[in-house]
């Protein structure tokens, strides 16, 4: 496994479409893909409140 990630997962990543197209991105001037001009993602995150996931699951199941 270590040889595969070592030696063939970079080669598969400077290959993929999202590589190239940062990188098309990147020459022309133009922000990446799914970030806005400043940098910051277009789409919010799935945890955007300051609680991590098992508070939120106390708290929900304090509801019932």
């Amino acid at each position: 496994i270590f040889k595969l990630m070592k030696f063939d997962s970079y080669t598969r990543f400077v290959r993929s479409q999202l590589y190239q197209s940062c990188m098309l991105a990147n020459v022309e001037g133009r922000p990446l893909p799914g970030l806005d001009p400043r940098g910051r993602p277009l789409m919010p995150t799935k945890h955007t409140s300051s609680t991590s996931p098992k508070e939120q699951v106390k708290f929900d199941k304090t509801k019932e």
